[in-house]
């Protein structure tokens, strides 16, 4: 962007800011939901981080005291993997390609590019978190078991286990839909109200 434009961007966004009545209100509730919504991703980055090192850790810790089923290291392997794989998606997925040339135009455009993100996120959960994760607990809890029992054929318990799980899993897709609906949303059509003013 030139200098000139870009003082012309700006006399027209300071009139915009004059002009708005709730825009600070508006502005103020989007970055307290984005300070809010780094925080919360940072927490699932971090217990992806952790759940893949206390599993390496304790990997090697058994290894050389036990004689390990094939089964058990498919297991291991697969929730790191997986905790990996999630951590990853997340970092590469929340990445926002609307370069900052300081302007509010700029700045409302990379607030909606990361609620759009967020949301795509949040609705195709079951396919990059909650199916990942559900294979990595069906091979390390089968695993375990027939490390521990010496039996292939799972027993009661790790059936109603895996019940257990895919209940828990489902009701985390559901309240994910939910938060994409009635939280990111709303301050997706603000955003959208806001751009559509000061390019207006």
């Amino acid at each position: 962007m030139q200098l000139d434009e870009l003082k012309d961007t700006w006399k027209k966004e300071l009139t915009m800011k004059d002009n708005t009545l709730n825009f600070n209100r508006i502005r103020l509730s989007i970055e307290k939901f984005d300070r809010r919504t780094k925080v919360s991703w940072a927490i699932e980055l971090f217990a992806c981080i952790s759940i893949a090192v206390v599993v390496c850790i304790a990997w090697f810790i058994w290894l050389p005291f036990n004689e390990l089923s094939p089964l058990f290291h498919l297991g291991m392997f697969a929730m790191i993997a997986c905790s990996v794989f999630v951590a990853g998606n997340i970092i590469w997925s929340r990445r926002v390609s609307t370069p900052d040339d300081w302007t509010l135009s700029s700045k409302l455009k990379i607030q909606i590019e990361k609620r759009e993100k967020e949301i795509k996120l949040h609705n195709s959960i079951a396919k990059w978190y909650l199916s990942p994760a559900f294979v990595a607990i069906l091979f390390s809890s089968y695993g375990g078991y027939s490390q521990r029992t010496q039996s292939f054929i799972p027993d009661i318990e790790l059936l109603l286990y895996w019940g257990g799980c895919v209940i828990f899993f489902i009701g985390i897709y559901i309240l994910n839909r939910h938060y994409a609906k009635t939280k990111i949303e709303p301050i997706l059509a603000q955003l959208y109200a806001l751009q559509e003013e000061l390019e207006s």
